[in-house]
């Protein structure tokens, strides 16, 4: 009988506050869970009929009691969702959103048939859906889940406001068994079979918010969005609803992402990404169970790769797992752990190459660094599995990562090793040498060790017609220039120098002169050095041991006087520091004795040689006597030399 007389009423049941009252003071407080189903379906019943004069107030007069109020029907409208949505009964505040959002096919104001809803009415529907989402009830929530995904389904479309505007015809949710007189004939008894036969809401009768809609709410609709996301990864009575929920996730996403000015992918403006990534920190610094904590945000994560590209996600991973990392991490029980360690490799997968080496060097937290440099070895032996491969300079600038952290182990130099030699099959497909490889991570230290030398050295080639990698010997020309002061602390260095003297004796003739052009600064130094730092026994094995090599393949390249020119300082440098055996100016003479010959100095040629090697020169003929050549200054200048 209310439901008649709200119908009869009319839209002066909201209008006239004596009516209002009636009806919600009589309607009893009716839990959405009652154990009698048919009498929550009466009181939706009544709450229909309210929305129904509800969806007549845009065309209604003004009444008596709103002539004072300049905007009265926006009052109005306001008044009637603040009552309506008290209703904790299933469909009726789903209804009341198609109220909010649709315009009336047969108003009784025609003037007003194209009246859009106002910008106040969308607030009001979100309102509506907050209340929804916060119910305890899971069906009401349920209902919530469903109202916002149809909201938020047609995010894509240009449309218009106006062109998506459904037409409601508001009789469609007053039940045909009310208004034909079924439901009040009805006996008692039949009440229950009568209720299954009400027609009950379908979500498709909700008109879908435009994307400047959706736009315009986006903060609103994103935060309604966060509650019925906690309740779902919470609660397994609605697990169910996890893949709305994260379509929903990805349909607020792709409604603010923009596309770059090449219009080759997706990206976020810095507001928004940081707004994106701060729902995803929040779930990660959740106060609930650390495996769900995991998991929610993990869930979140897969959705943004589905929708941005590379260039963004880099950046995303990077920020995400600063903070993943933060946390606990190693101390994690069994599932939580494996959880924990699954996102932080599929965030370094998404990263940058070189992010793990980025997160510690920006960061003041050792132990967080600490957690970085362990990642990489969790990280390295998946990398090879990774779909599609990874550019082998990719996984150069990956090998880079964890001597930024410190000298590998000798089981963690295995997986280094092993990742190194998948870069270089990776290489070689594409027509590039282990030394691309070695060129390409060279570039991407600013410091050096020893250890780390020995290693990238031993890789080293110098065959014709392959890269030079001089990046790598501007890294060890930097480290050995590193002048040490006490005779303790030269081997490190004399270590380098001997893995250097192995790769220059099988030095081809198109490779040794720019080697030893990159290299002649820091040996120059060595070949100078003095027997307080390195004793002769010492020197002659290790650094002569060197010159002599490389003396050894320079005959085979030196084609012109200019290569001497280039080699000058380097070439005569054992003249200046002349131990006991003589070793270098000896070595230079044999040199000498082999090349001179091909370059034809009796010409011109002879007064194109450097000054300070002509001086070498005649103080080897001052010292070990014979013919001087024509090309020599006869007043010898060599006799501090000698």
């Amino acid at each position: 009988m209310l439901a008649c007389l709200t119908i009869l009423v009319g839209p002066a049941a909201l209008t006239e506050p004596d009516h209002l009252k009636l009806i919600v003071k009589t309607i009893p407080v009716v839990a959405v869970a009652h154990p009698w189903k048919p009498q929550a379906c009466l009181h939706g019943i009544v709450w229909r009929c309210l929305i129904w004069n509800f969806s007549l107030t845009p065309y209604m007069p003004r009444s008596k009691a709103m002539e004072g109020d300049h905007d009265w029907r926006n009052v109005l409208r306001q008044r009637a969702t603040d009552d309506i949505k008290q209703a904790q009964v299933e469909g009726v505040g789903a209804w009341l959103v198609c109220a909010l959002l649709g315009k009336n096919e047969k108003p009784f104001a025609p003037a007003l048939a194209n009246r859009l809803p106002r910008n106040a009415d969308v607030v009001r529907t979100i309102n509506v859906l907050r209340g929804l989402l916060e119910h305890p009830h899971r069906r009401l929530f349920s209902e919530g889940v469903a109202v916002l995904g149809r909201l938020t389904s047609d995010v894509g479309d240009e449309t218009s406001r106006r062109e998506l505007l459904s037409v409601w015809d508001s009789a469609a949710v007053l039940p045909q068994e009310l208004l034909d007189g079924t439901i009040v004939e009805a006996e008692l008894r039949h009440l229950a079979g009568l209720e299954k036969r009400v027609k009950p809401f379908h979500v498709g009768s909700i008109r879908s918010l435009c994307r400047a809609e959706v736009e315009e709410h986006w903060e609103q609709l994103l935060e309604v969005w966060v509650l019925a996301a906690r309740r779902v990864f919470t609660d397994d009575r609605v697990l169910h609803l996890m893949s709305d929920i994260l379509h929903v996730w990805q349909t607020l996403l792709l409604a603010q992402a923009q596309l770059t000015p090449s219009y080759d992918h997706l990206t976020f403006t810095p507001d928004y990404s940081s707004r994106v990534l701060s729902i995803v920190k929040d779930f990660l610094a959740w106060d609930i169970h650390r495996f769900v904590q995991l998991g929610s945000a993990k869930q979140l994560w897969m959705v943004m790769k589905r929708v941005f590209a590379v260039p963004w996600l880099q950046d995303a991973a990077e920020s995400i797992l600063r903070v993943l990392l933060s946390s606990r991490g190693s101390d994690e029980p069994g599932d939580t752990l494996e959880a924990y360690r699954e996102l932080c490799i599929d965030l370094s997968f998404s990263g940058k190459p070189d992010m793990l080496g980025s997160i510690a060097a920006t960061s003041e937290d050792v132990v967080l660094s600490h957690k970085a440099g362990e990642l990489w070895f969790s990280v390295a032996p998946l990398w090879t599995l990774r779909n599609p491969t990874p550019a082998w300079q990719s996984t150069a600038v990956f090998l880079s990562v964890p001597w930024k952290f410190a000298t590998p182990a000798d089981a963690q130099r295995t997986i280094w090793t092993n990742l190194f030699s998948f870069a270089v099959l990776c290489a070689g497909e594409t027509g590039y040498s282990v030394n691309s490889v070695l060129e390409e991570l060279s570039r991407h230290f600013s410091t050096v060790t020893a250890d780390l030398l020995l290693c990238l050295l031993s890789y080293m080639r110098f065959n014709d017609g392959i890269t030079i990698p001089l990046t790598l010997l501007q890294r060890v020309d930097d480290y050995i220039r590193l002048y040490p002061i006490q005779s303790q602390d030269i081997y490190p260095a004399i270590n380098v120098i001997d893995a250097l003297s192995q790769s220059i004796s099988t030095c081809s003739a198109g490779s040794i002169v720019p080697v030893l052009r990159s290299l002649q600064a820091g040996m120059r130094l060595w070949i100078q050095t003095g027997p307080d730092l390195v004793s002769d026994d010492e020197y002659d094995q290790h650094i002569m041991g060197f010159y002599c090599n490389s003396l050894d393949s320079l005959y085979r390249a030196v084609d012109s006087v200019q290569v001497l020119r280039d080699l000058e300082e380097y070439l005569c440098a054992p003249f200046e520091n002349i131990r006991k055996e003589a070793i270098g100016p000896l070595t230079f003479k044999s040199f000498w004795d082999r090349i001179s010959s091909r370059l034809d100095l009796d010409n011109d040629n002879g007064e194109q040689l450097p000054e300070k090697l002509k001086t070498s020169l005649c103080a080897i003929y001052d010292a070990y006597g014979g013919d001087r050549p024509a090309y020599l200054p006869k007043d010898s200048q060599s006799q501090d030399v000698v």
